[in-house]
């Protein structure tokens, strides 16, 4: 599916001045008639045309989202969120194993729900983030499902503002993580331990310097 309308990309994007600023000087030459199903290579090309506007990322990557979701009929972002913590864990499930107790490390993005349900699978969410996650039916399908994060562990909705105090704040969070060459033991190392911190901003940093 070929991205001639870029513009379409503005619809369910949080538009701000900064933003339709790089999306006309940067992104929309960049994007213009690339698969939209080519993503990993989209993303990439768009990391590189966005590098200094967290802003701007957030906005590119909910709209792309959209637009992924409107391809396979179904609603994949509301609000992106982004993993804060060290780690956070999606609500005991008893219901559903698929969406129980999953693990996501910082900088994970997830799709949060804008119109919060009163219940799911018989669980209030009152005092959690509704999330929508990919998983399969039993024939193997892609469906979505809806799981709780309690609003306690640290998400943020969009990426964290690329500032010196939150480089910091981010950085002492993986205090006391145990050292894993090429993150053994469920640990990190150094490489990765940037990886982390930055994807809270939006980058996407190469495991390896070529």
């Amino acid at each position: 599916m070929k991205i001639n309308n870029v513009e379409t990309l503005l619809i369910k994007a949080p538009v701000k001045k900064p933003f339709k600023t790089s999306f006309e000087r940067y992104i929309k030459p960049t994007i213009m008639g690339m698969d939209i199903l080519d993503f990993d290579n989209l993303m990439l090309k768009l990391d590189k045309s966005i590098l200094h506007n967290s802003s701007a990322k957030a906005a590119c990557d909910i709209a792309i989202y959209d637009i992924l979701g409107q391809y396979y009929k179904t609603p994949l972002y509301r609000y992106l969120g982004v993993v804060t913590g060290n780690h956070i864990r999606t609500q005991f499930n008893p219901f559903d194993k698929d969406i129980s107790e999953l693990e996501f490390d910082m900088g994970t993005r997830i799709p949060l729900e804008n119109n919060k349900l009163v219940s799911i699978g018989n669980q209030n969410t009152f005092g959690n983030h509704v999330v929508k996650l990919p998983t399969k039916d039993v024939n193997g399908n892609l469906v979505f499902k809806d799981a709780l994060v309690s609003t306690l562990q640290d998400i943020n909705r969009g990426y964290l503002p690329y500032t010196r105090a939150n480089i910091l704040r981010q950085a002492f969070k993986l205090l006391g993580d145990r050292y894993g060459w090429g993150d053994s033991f469920n640990g990190r190392d150094c490489s990765s331990f940037i990886m982390y911190v930055y994807k809270t901003f939006g980058f996407r940093l190469p495991k390896e310097r070529r």
